[in-house]
């Protein structure tokens, strides 16, 4: 679970095997998905959490597709 630092917040979250998280001083990152096929990028690729953070966070240069 993405967080970023946020003074008097707390984020409570119950893990898949029943584990409760408790984070302080903290607020959860909404990353958004990806549309399958985006930029014409493999699934693979598309479906991972870390680049559509990534993408979410700092962009994605267009596609220069010299023909």
């Amino acid at each position: 679970m993405p967080l970023t630092y946020a003074p008097g917040k707390i984020v409570v979250r119950t893990t898949y095997n029943g584990y409760v998280f408790t984070a302080t001083d903290a607020e959860e990152v909404c990353i958004p998905p990806l549309p399958e096929g985006w930029n014409g990028l493999p699934k693979k690729m598309v479906r991972c959490k870390n680049f559509q953070f990534a993408v979410a966070a700092f962009g994605y240069p267009p596609s220069t597709d010299q023909k």
